[in-house]
């Protein structure tokens, strides 16, 4: 239950007793202070519960929930004096969700670069059985919304059915 809602992030966390089965099922709704009921999972096997934490992004005006991402970027450093075309994402979303159903036009780096319209494609590009969905951001842009360090955070972002996905990597990011 959400009540007293304030504005910002909360993050849920599928944390299985120690004697579960992986193919016991979990469920996790939340109801909100206006008795709206948000379904997070149904009957979702604890072996396929995502790495990554729920989100629930709360507004003034709203509660709406974040399908957890992992994204993984290629390539890790990012030089910003590179002439390279693109940065690849790779992104894979809990086995409830298929990737195949991203609006590849929504998804967006750091909440302002615009993936490419092709190429994407749906493959395992880390081979653990997860599709995955890879796009590509032109570099240039990349480069010019990221600040230079050994640990920079990018999220990407997009649309997924009806609901908003969202996940992080860290890169390092270099000047020349």
């Amino acid at each position: 239950i959400l009540s007293n809602r304030e504005i910002g992030d909360y993050r849920l966390w599928v944390i299985p007793e120690p004697d579960a089965e992986p193919t016991e099922t979990y469920s996790l709704e939340i109801l909100t202070e206006d008795e709206t009921i948000i379904s997070l999972a149904q009957h979702a096997q604890i072996a396929h519960a995502p790495a990554e934490p729920y989100t629930l992004r709360s507004t003034d005006t709203e509660v709406v929930p974040i399908v957890p991402a992992t994204v993984d970027l290629d390539p890790d450093t990012v030089n910003t004096k590179s002439q390279g075309k693109w940065v690849t994402a790779y992104i894979e979303l809990p086995r409830l969700y298929d990737v195949g159903q991203i609006y590849v036009a929504s998804v967006v780096l750091n909440g302002t670069v615009p993936a490419e319209a092709k190429p994407s494609a749906i493959g395992d590009y880390d081979r653990d059985g997860v599709p995955d969905l890879m796009v590509k951001f032109d570099r240039g842009a990349v480069q010019g919304v990221l600040p230079t360090g050994e640990r920079v955070r990018v999220t990407v972002s997009g649309q997924v059915g009806s609901l908003r996905f969202e996940g992080n990597d860290y890169i390092r990011v270099m000047a020349k």
